[in-house]
């Protein structure tokens, strides 16, 4: 019985560990192995302790060992749930502290996805980095990696099938909403492009930098090939707009990659400025349009202030 227990134990400590992996904790990992050293030092214990032993007392210690095996078990599986509400509830905080110690030139970015319009994800962040702001806590910018994907049927307007409301519910551990794992850091185009600007504006007004951190637009549905990636190319003008309006403290946009061939995503569903031959697409030429236009009209600008 003492054996089977332990065995038992010994499942349950590997099945908390290989969660503690799925939720990116490496903390709790190591926590999970110290405990699984423990459960098994006790474990040889309660097998020493029956193979020597034939009175009843023994019998209890046994069974005494077990109940601390139980213990154990059950705290080693419940850390993952509360390891970020309460054990470190200033991680972050820390983490931007001890940073900024190694090397106090160096610039500290927040960088997420699923945040670049106004919605419940970009509300969280906007009140934390306040906070660290209020709080002293040494951060320069915000990241926001603006990862699209784009469904285009024929007849339709550029739209998305990925909502808002299906990446939000379905979270990290919970993929089965999504069409693919890769959903979940993929962004809903946003209906109404003053969304994204006014949230990088309310950043912006806390006197952080913002980076568009990696960029791309996948695109998919029954429409042609040139009308998908007309559609495309406004998403990456319409980002960049964005963005430039609000320059300088909008001062990086970065694409992730720049080759459909080599991108994370399948190069069937065209997400770069150039295609597998690395010929610029549609979308290379409305960002390029929208970096001259820029220009020209800051140009116009100084020297209308000059004059």
């Amino acid at each position: 019985c003492t054996l089977s227990l332990s065995l038992c134990v010994c499942v349950c400590v590997c099945v908390c560990s290989v969660y503690s992996l799925r939720i990116d904790c490496v903390y709790t990992l190591h926590l999970c192995t110290v405990c699984a050293l423990c459960v098994c030092s006790l474990c040889s214990i309660c097998v020493l302790l029956s193979l020597c032993a034939l009175c009843v007392r023994s019998l209890s210690m046994c069974f005494l060992c077990a109940l601390c095996i139980c213990a154990l078990c059950i705290c080693a599986l419940c850390v993952p749930f509360f390891w970020h509400s309460s054990a470190v509830p200033d991680y972050i905080d820390r983490a931007f502290q001890l940073a900024h110690t190694a090397d106090k030139t160096a610039k500290l970015f927040y960088n997420d996805y699923n945040a670049e319009a106004v919605n419940a994800k970009s509300d969280a962040i906007y009140s934390m980095v306040k906070e660290m702001k209020d709080k002293g806590i040494p951060i320069d910018g915000v990241g926001l990696q603006a990862h699209f994907k784009l469904n285009v049927d024929k007849g339709d307007e550029c739209s998305s099938d990925v909502t808002e409301q299906k990446v939000l519910k379905a979270g990290e551990n919970n993929l089965d909403e999504l069409d693919s794992e890769t959903d979940l850091y993929r962004s809903p185009i946003p209906s109404n492009w003053t969304s994204v600007c006014d949230n990088i504006k309310r950043f912006v007004d806390l006197g952080l930098e913002i980076h568009i951190t990696e960029m791309d637009v996948t695109v998919s549905g029954s429409a042609s090939m040139s009308e998908k990636l007309e559609k495309q190319a406004t998403v990456y003008k319409e980002m960049l707009h964005c963005c430039l309006i609000h320059s300088p403290k909008c001062r990086s946009f970065e694409t992730w990659g720049f080759v459909d061939k080599y991108s994370w995503i399948a190069a069937d569903e065209l997400p770069d400025l150039f295609d597998k031959d690395y010929q610029p697409k549609p979308c290379f030429f409305a960002v390029a349009n929208e970096l001259n236009a820029s220009q020209h009209n800051l140009h116009n600008s100084h020297h209308f202030t000059h004059d």
